[in-house]
């Protein structure tokens, strides 16, 4: 099995880089006054908080925009969040049993959690070819930590990744231009005895095709649009 480990550099806290108003000291009198009245969303932002404080500063520069986009068009399924805190459109992260993760990543992982470095984590696989990655996320920022096989092939890198999804994105865009062209011709046809009609060359019942005429231009409109251009400028 192969398996890619990112070398996380941090830089630990300390208290002269922490600002009065937001130390350590200051969230856990917020956190007793609420714990006096009951008030278990505020513990758990308090503590929240409190885990920020204590997070390392992170040197490892974080994945850009543009690389975390196709990292999850590559990946398309989520593992994240939890029963309490759910993400919309991705899995419960301690469903997670695609595949066995390896030993000593889980290590790894142990250490990234107890360090306090991020947030929260998050796996993405896309469920064919055996190949998932471990995110880790902190102020919305994402970092790749880890990514391992089923095989000991080695794992395809991220300039094959951006060739293979430049090759499927430009099936995808083929066939949606191709549907697209077949609406479009059909909404033609259709509009056809609807022009006739008013020229006057045929009964004014062919008025009657402008509906259906409307409705297949419009799908041919959304099959044109559905090309996803987004993705498509950031692997050119």
């Amino acid at each position: 099995m192969n398996t890619e480990l990112i070398d996380l550099r941090v830089e630990e806290q300390t208290s002269d880089d922490l600002d009065y108003a937001l130390n350590e000291g200051y969230y856990k009198e917020i956190k007793q006054y609420a714990r006096q009245l009951g008030l278990q969303g505020q513990i758990e932002l308090t503590d929240e908080h409190i885990r920020k404080l204590r997070g390392p500063k992170i040197l490892t520069p974080c994945l850009s925009r543009q690389d975390l986009l196709i990292w999850q068009e590559f990946l398309p399924t989520s593992y994240r969040g939890t029963v309490s805190k759910p993400v919309p459109a991705s899995r419960r992260l301690s469903s997670y049993r695609f595949d066995l993760i390896p030993k000593h990543i889980y290590q790894q992982w142990v250490e990234w959690d107890n360090s306090l470095a991020f947030e929260e984590f998050e796996i993405r696989t896309e469920e064919e070819l055996l190949d998932p990655a471990l995110f880790g996320i902190r102020d919305g920022k994402y970092w790749l930590l880890a990514r391992w096989g089923a095989s000991d092939e080695m794992l395809i890198s991220f300039e094959e990744i951006k060739k293979l999804l430049r090759e499927r994105l430009a099936d995808d865009r083929r066939s949606m231009g191709i549907v697209a062209g077949v609406f479009l011709a059909g909404s033609l046809l259709l509009f056809w005895p609807v022009m006739n009609a008013l020229r006057g060359v045929e009964p004014l019942g062919g008025l009657g095709m402008a509906v259906p005429a409307i409705f297949v231009l419009l799908f041919a409109v959304v099959c044109w649009k559905g090309r996803d251009e987004k993705m498509w400028s950031i692997l050119k």
